[in-house]
């Protein structure tokens, strides 16, 4: 219970360290950015104010610039009336000079024509009629001509009249849809500010929602901790019943101990005497078999002959040949028989040399099996598979791959039975068998005899011998590990007693603990119903917050719809009207470009109407002038009185061509001049008009650019709003304390990683039991009271086992001493009774004396070192008494 508590304790301490410092991260990262969008907030306002100023100033001079356009156009068209005057006096006096101008060259060329009238009369009318006709066609192609410019004048003054009217109501639509563009902005604006006081809201209802999981969590762990506290007070009051309930169930346990250990101790001395039995009768079995007491006399001879030396050759025993399972040892033996003794050879000479030391030595007799003379059976005997029938007899015997062939000479035609009554019943229906062997040992042979019982002491044969030696060793090892098992369970109730005595002895302090635990329990189920009620009230409190921040988020923003809402309810559609009301400076600017150009078209068509109206007045003076000649025929009857005439007014003509051409100048120079003022006036007017365009190009620009700062503005302030509103909630940070803090907060480069690092460290505690803190210290000053007991325990414990340890070594002393006077006491003795010999103690276990158990061994006059199980009656008898004298 300890180490849990402990990790909890030091995992709420982590909780802690790791919400602390994400208090301060995020407090000042949250201070830091009240302050920042304060700051830009102020920049945004000054942004705004300095933009709408100067678009109100670019305004105002647009405005100026159009008022100084008009003048201009006014001046434009003052001057045009002046050209008009102007070029009514050039044409006047290009008309005078080139009517001079015709009337010399008329002159002069009636003069000359004076003369070639009188030769050419006909040819002269000829040319008459032609220059008539000719100037009839030019008199017509310039009215015409002049028509056509007088209707291109009409036509393009209609046209800047329609201009005029369409600019003028272009500019009228145009401030009309600046002012509701304007009221769409505006409350576009309060859209924006009511969507970012929604989304701060959200953002907002999910730090609080967190903030509220993390408070349930809490509430879920005070509850945790209420209700373990309680289990805790009720498990306190129930300790000291179930301590007292505990010490007699320990008296009782101690009881059950105690006879089970008799019983133990009792078990082990009866294992510890049959071990010792099997122990001798597996030393008697093998020291039999290795004597070969049961082979017959001839055989044993052989055998010690050829062990010493006194024969040549290898003899083996056929019964120690052969391996036999024990099952079927009895069989086996029955069905050999003597055979049993045979000794096997590798050849015949040996046979006969054994033979013939028999002979001579009168050792008695020995069946020999030579393994060059040996021969199996041809054939088996048929062996029908039936129940109770167990196959051949050679088939269940093992033996070396070179005495196989006396194995089947011997075994190869007896046949192994369950029961007697199989082997008859098989007996009287195969034939070609040597015997017919139950597994108790009864024959049946071909010529029906029965061979079965037993004797009063049976004696076992090398092959029974050997499968009761295996049997004996396979009981002795079990007896060893029932043994080990025994005294494992002796071990382990001994150290339940000894845990229990401790247990016992622990009972009134473990009262006195749970006493003082069932104090402290109670200490700890008030402190857990405390700040039960502290988490339930912050809870409430952070669900009311979030409650009405829902609200705020799920509120629509009617009455505005989507697109914004203007003044008595009309719907403004921010970018159609923005589209609008570029469409409209477009066709503003092109209108004007328009008019501009009709009224540059208009100036080049009255040009080209004046020019028509020059060539038209000068054709129809040509035509008089030629329709006014006389004819040539009647001509040359006063050709003589038209000379002198034609000369003195030649005189008169030239005179005048230089007045005109004086008076062309003039006027020339005049028109030239108010040309150039006029083209200049219209040039300031056209750059006065691109530059008052131009100016409210830049105002509008700059109005959208304060448009957008003041987006920006409703944001920031939205999101200041509720910035400042979590410093309160969270870290109880006004605003006067946020400015304040600003300029000396420090906020780490990598506040964002930092501040998901924490949060990601505190989420991968998990569930953190915060009162497990107070828990740890109480737990942890219990620990050390009990610390010091359990010190005191030990060492009282260590001074007993010390105790014991001294007593345990004197128990020794004693022993050893007493066993070494019996030993030699017996030793005296047993040689005393038997008149020679040697006897001695032997200790089982030399390095446990106090759990070892004593053999005894003795050499009785004339025999070899044994156990006391391999003698006789009577020797047995003798040492007793030698022990017990």
């Amino acid at each position: 219970q300890r180490e849990p508590l402990r990790e909890q304790a030091e995992k709420a301490r982590r909780y802690k360290e790791l919400l602390g410092s994400l208090r301060e991260v995020e407090s000042a990262v949250l201070i830091k950015e009240a302050s920042d969008l304060a700051q830009r907030i102020r920049d945004l306002e000054e942004n705004m104010r300095s933009r709408r100023a100067q678009a109100e100033q670019m305004r105002q001079e647009a405005k100026q610039a159009d008022a100084a356009s008009e003048d201009l156009s006014k001046q434009a068209d003052e001057l045009e009336v002046r050209l008009e005057s102007l070029r009514a006096r050039v044409q006047d006096a290009l008309s005078a000079s080139e009517r001079v101008q015709s009337r010399k060259a008329l002159l002069e060329q009636r003069l000359a024509s004076l003369s070639e009238i009188e030769q050419d009369a006909d040819r002269m009318r000829r040319e008459h009629e032609a220059r008539v006709a000719r100037l009839n066609d030019a008199l017509n192609q310039a009215r015409r001509d002049a028509e056509r410019e007088e209707s291109a004048v009409q036509v393009l003054t209609e046209a800047i009249s329609q201009l005029e009217a369409s600019a003028t109501a272009l500019l009228a639509r145009l401030e009309s849809a600046e002012s509701e563009l304007a009221a769409a902005r505006e409350q576009e604006v309060h859209r924006v500010r009511l969507i970012a006081a929604r989304e701060e809201a959200g953002r907002r209802l999910e730090s609080l929602d967190a903030e509220q999981q993390r408070l349930a969590q809490a509430l879920r762990s005070a509850e945790a901790a209420l209700h373990e506290a309680t289990h805790e007070a009720e498990k306190a009051q129930q300790a000291e019943a179930a301590l007292e309930q505990q010490a007699s169930n320990a008296t009782l346990r101690l009881r059950d101990l105690h006879r089970n250990l008799e019983e133990l101790e009792k078990r082990r001395r009866t294992l510890l005497a049959e071990q010792a039995s099997l122990e001798a009768r597996v030393r008697a079995v093998a020291t039999a078999l290795e004597n070969n007491e049961t082979l017959p006399v001839g055989a044993r001879a052989v055998l010690a002959a050829a062990e010493n030396g006194q024969i040549a050759g290898s003899f083996v025993a056929f019964g120690r040949a052969i391996q036999v399972p024990a099952q079927f040892s009895t069989a086996i033996e029955a069905a050999l028989g003597a055979s049993v003794g045979d000794l096997i050879t590798p050849s015949a000479a040996e046979a006969d040399a054994a033979i013939r030391w028999l002979r001579q030595e009168r050792a008695g007799r020995a069946t020999f099996l030579p393994l060059d003379l040996v021969r199996p059976r041809a054939d088996r005997p048929f062996v029908p598979n039936r129940l109770g029938v167990l196959g051949v007899a050679a088939d269940r015997v093992q033996s070396a791959p070179e005495h196989r062939a006396v194995v089947e000479a011997l075994l190869g035609a007896v046949i192994l039975t369950e029961t007697l009554d199989v082997a008859i019943e098989l007996a009287k229906q195969t034939r070609g068998f040597r015997k017919i062997v139950s597994l108790d040992g009864e024959v049946v042979f071909p010529n029906g005899a029965v061979t079965g019982g037993a004797h009063h002491t049976d004696r076992s044969g090398p092959v029974r011998l050997a499968a009761e030696l295996e049997d004996l060793r396979a009981r002795a090892a079990e007896v060893q590990r029932e043994l080990e098992e025994s005294q494992q369970a002796i071990a382990h109730r001994n150290r339940e007693r000894e845990s229990l005595d401790a247990s016992a002895e622990e009972s009134a302090g473990r009262l006195t603990a749970a006493r003082n635990r069932r104090v402290e329990a109670d200490k700890a189920r008030a402190l857990a119903e405390e700040r039960l009620v502290t988490a339930q009230d912050a809870l409430t409190r952070l669900q009311a917050t979030c409650d009405e921040l829902r609200r705020k988020a799920e509120e629509p923003l009617d009455p505005l719809p989507a697109s914004g809402e203007g003044r008595g309810g009309v719907t403004y559609d921010l970018a159609a009207l923005e589209a609008e009301r570029n469409s409209l400076l477009e066709n503003l600017s092109a209108a004007r470009a328009d008019l501009e150009q009709a009224k540059r078209a208009l100036q080049q068509a009255e040009e080209r109407r004046t020019v028509a109206a020059q060539r038209l007045a000068a054709a129809k003076a040509e035509l008089e002038e030629a329709q006014a000649s006389d004819s040539p025929a009647a001509r040359l009857r006063t050709i003589e009185a038209e000379r002198q005439s034609l000369q003195q007014e030649l005189v008169r003509v030239e005179a005048a061509v230089s007045e005109s051409a004086r008076a062309y100048e003039l006027a020339e120079t005049a028109l030239q001049a108010a040309l150039k003022e006029r083209h200049a006036v219209q040039a300031e007017a056209h750059e006065q008009s691109r530059r008052a365009n131009e100016l409210r190009e830049q105002a509008r620009a700059l109005e959208d650019a304060a448009y957008q700062d003041d987006i920006q503005r409703a944001r920031h302030e939205t999101k200041r709003a509720g910035t400042l509103a979590r410093l309160l909630e969270e870290y109880a940070v006004d605003e006067d304390d946020a400015i304040r803090q600003a300029p000396i907060v420090s906020v780490p480069d990598d506040a964002e990683r930092l501040t998901r690092t924490l949060r990601r460290e505190i989420r991968a505690l998990g569930d953190v039991n915060v009162g497990a803190i107070e828990a740890w210290g109480a737990l942890s000053e219990r620990y050390d009271v009990l610390a010091r007991e359990r010190e005191d325990v030990l060492t009282s414990k260590a001074e007993l086992d010390e105790s014991v340890a001294e007593l345990d070594r004197l128990t020794r002393g004693a022993f050893r001493e007493t066993f070494d006077k019996v030993r030699d006491a017996f030793a005296e003795t047993f040689n005393r009774l038997f008149g020679g010999g040697e006897a001695t103690l032997l200790l089982t276990d030399e390095n446990n004396l106090l759990e070892s158990g004593v053999d005894m061994e003795v050499v009785v006059p004339g025999k070899k070192r044994q156990r006391l199980e391999l003698l006789s009656g009577g020797e047995r008898a003798l040492t007793a008494c030698a022990f017990l004298f």
